[in-house]
């Protein structure tokens, strides 16, 4: 499949979908999520597909929209805060593979964009990127402040902004501690 003949796929997909769930809202009935699908999942930054015939990954995310803080979150500010605690590299490391879901949008093991920038050598980049932040302060600030570390080349609101509500300060900061490990 090209990826002319995808993206028009995509397209026809995109608008029967919205096609029928604006006939079941106007009707009263919209369908029931899928017992599989994590509900929370649905305010994450892509819903990635995996091409069988090509491997090559596809991110949907600019069609279904982006993440959107959860009813009563306040947004966060647009200034640089600190990682107030220390954190354990190796819990990050499960962490990101694991429940925070970090790997879905991020490589660490290639240069290769995937939804988000690579992270590959992040923490050798990281303290370059703003010269108000040092390489912790600019990683914690990209988790849960994710607007004021965003690169020209990214659209803005691909990256959750939710990730305070969904990890405790210790996971973030396990989180940041290994991805300072990553030179």
């Amino acid at each position: 499949m090209t990826r002319r003949s995808l993206q028009l796929f995509m397209l026809i997909l995109f608008t029967g979908v919205t096609l029928a769930l604006l006939a079941g809202a106007c009707a009263g009935s919209l369908p029931a999520a899928p017992a599989a699908l994590d509900t929370e999942a649905l305010t994450a930054t892509a819903f990635c597909i995996q091409l069988t015939d090509t491997g090559e990954n596809i991110a949907l995310w600019a069609i279904f929209g982006t993440p959107t803080p959860l009813p009563g979150v306040t947004p966060p500010t647009p200034t640089p805060r600190a990682l107030p605690i220390s954190g354990d590299p190796e819990r990050g490391k499960a962490l990101f593979n694991g429940e925070a879901n970090c790997a879905v949008c991020h490589q660490v093991d290639s240069e290769d964009w995937f939804v988000g920038p690579s992270l590959k050598s992040v923490a050798s980049r990281a303290g370059n990127k703003r010269a108000d932040m040092d390489a912790k302060t600019y990683l914690y600030n990209a988790i849960v402040n994710p607007d004021l570390t965003i690169l020209p080349q990214v659209k803005v609101g691909v990256m959750p902004r939710t990730f305070e509500q969904k990890l405790s300060q210790q996971d973030i900061a396990d989180i940041v501690y290994y991805l300072l490990m990553l030179k």
